[in-house]
């Protein structure tokens, strides 16, 4: 292995990385390292200084260590979930082989990959790493402090190995199933990017990561025979047994050289991919009204819902809008809410912004397809109807699901699950009509470096509208629930509620079809 080599292919995969967010195109390698160099120390300076004046009103000794003790665990974690994530949501393309072209090793290339994975996220790391450290020299644990950041950077290398090898699986279970089941890759790839992005938005919530923590503290010893847990046992032993925490120290390394050998036998093995074959299958075609017909759709209108829906299940970047309900519907009862209302009302919510991301993307995720839209025999009206159907297809049953699940839980009465079902699908709707007109107005065709759909001024507005239209509609409801007012029953706060949200629906759907018969967004296709 070349180190020369690696340096190099360091900085190139580095600076793809970079280019591949919107906004950081003006950030560098070097500028990342040196950032890195400044936090490290800033963080450790003020964090001792907070620990100081904290330490006068009560003793943080006990939450410092137990930081101590999963800092390494945590910093694992941490490059193997952004490295994992970072995969899913990468775009595909045609450059994806060029790394078989190049005169480098398989050792090289897995050693410049991790490198370059840690050092995207060594600012965070470092403002972290300093952080803790400041507040162990603050409360006499200097030397528990240093010893877990040193562990920590291990468990980075560690981490990023573990990632390498988990993204060769992944890149060759992925197109081992193309070649035989297209659909079963699909569903495994919906399930896998929903559930990253799950553990993802798990681990960054405060609540749950203290308890995972506070468990993992007190079970760790016993789980001793996991390498990865051997940098965090070597911290835990340092202050009271150093030659336990030496061979702790030992077999965390001797586990990372392990792992980076095993990455480069498998990069090695796996180094070309394998090329998905396309499988088309026989039959006569029939046409028929089908389902969608039934339900008032025309047949322009009906081709383009499938469309949509398919193309929904097939990207890796819009299956994992499905995580958003599922995070929604997690985080209360992650957290120990006892709030009926905040139980009831964020499912809810998770749905209702789940429909309007769907809506709001809908015309950019056409991408040069949207040329398509203005030559192909579908008048503008239908295109509108068109996206709002596909939105509520994928929406409905996953309300449907969640207001059922929540009424038969809470024991909702009769009365009380029609409310609730009923403000779930106007607010639904109403999102979906809102998100549709923004995503005319504001749609972001460009794929590259990354695919947004719909510009950050559009996203920001079309949250604003929705927010506001599914406020009025709800207001009878909020009214109800929070202020209990003698004057307004149950049965009035349902009849006002449908009464507002059929009126606000009226009226966005009249809305959207004035912006729609103009087609705003064909001044924004791009041609080339």
């Amino acid at each position: 292995m070349n180190p020369r080599i690696v340096v190099k292919l360091t900085s190139v995969i580095l600076l793809a990385y970079l280019r591949s967010r919107r906004g950081r195109r003006w950030i560098r390698p070097r500028i990342l390292v040196m950032l890195s160099l400044i936090l490290f120390p800033a963080a450790a300076i003020i964090s001792r200084q907070i620990a100081m004046v904290v330490s006068r009103f009560f003793d943080p000794t006990g939450q410092i260590i137990q930081t101590l003790f999963s800092m390494p665990l945590i910093t694992l974690a941490l490059i193997m979930v952004y490295g994992v994530m970072f995969e899913l949501g990468r775009e595909q393309g045609p450059s994806i082989h060029a790394v078989n072209w190049l005169p480098i090793t398989s050792s090289e290339y897995v050693a410049s990959s991790t490198l370059s994975m840690i050092l995207y996220i060594m600012p965070f790391i470092s403002a972290y790493l300093g952080g803790v450290l400041g507040a162990a020299v603050a409360v006499g644990l200097a030397l528990m402090g240093v010893a877990s950041v040193i562990l920590s950077l291990v468990g980075l290398l560690m981490g990023g190995f573990i990632t390498e090898v988990l993204k060769i699986l992944m890149a060759r279970a992925s197109t081992s199933l193309y070649r035989s089941r297209g659909k079963a890759v699909i569903t495994i790839r919906l399930v896998s990017t929903t559930l990253f992005i799950i553990v993802f938005m798990l681990i960054t919530n405060p609540s749950f990561l203290t308890s995972i923590l506070t468990a993992l503290t007190g079970t760790m010893e016993t789980l001793w025979m996991i390498p990865l847990f051997w940098p965090s046992l070597a911290v835990m032993a340092a202050p009271v047994n150093p030659p336990e925490s030496l061979a702790y120290l030992t077999l965390s390394i001797l586990s990372t050289a392990a792992l980076f050998t095993l990455s480069t036998a498998l990069r090695r093995r796996y180094w070309f991919p394998v090329e998905p074959s396309l499988k088309v299958g026989g039959g006569d075609y029939r046409p028929g009204e089908g389902l969608l017909g039934r339900i008032g759709l025309s047949s322009r209108e009906a081709a383009l819902v499938r469309k949509d829906v398919k193309v929904f299940f097939r990207r890796r970047e819009t299956a994992s809008f499905l995580a958003i309900p599922i995070i929604f519907t997690l985080i209360p009862l992650m957290s120990g809410e006892a709030n009926l209302v905040f139980l009831i009302g964020q499912p809810l919510g998770g749905v209702v912004l789940f429909a309007m991301v769907l809506a709001a993307t809908s015309v950019g995720r056409e991408r040069e397809g949207a040329l398509h839209l203005l030559t192909a025999p579908i008048t503008p009206k239908e295109i509108m109807r068109a996206k709002i159907a596909s939105t509520l297809i994928l929406s409905a049953p996953i309300l449907t699901l969640i207001t059922t699940v929540l009424s038969i839980r809470h024991g909702l009465s009769p009365l009380q699950a029609t409310l609730l079902i009923l403000s779930g699908f106007m607010a639904m709707v109403e999102a979906s009509v809102m998100g549709v007109i923004f995503a005319a107005l504001f749609p972001d065709f460009t794929t590259l470096p990354r695919a947004r759909y719909i510009t950050q001024i559009g996203v920001l507005a079309c949250m604003g509208a929705t927010f506001l239209t599914v406020s009025i509609t709800l207001s009878p409801i909020l009214v109800y629930v929070l202020l209990h007012p003698p004057q307004l029953t149950l049965q009035t706060a349902t009849t006002a509620t449908a009464a507002i949200g059929l009126t606000v629906i009226t009226a966005t759907y009249i809305i959207a079809s004035r912006t729609y018969r103009r087609l705003p967004f064909k001044e924004k296709i791009p041609l080339d």
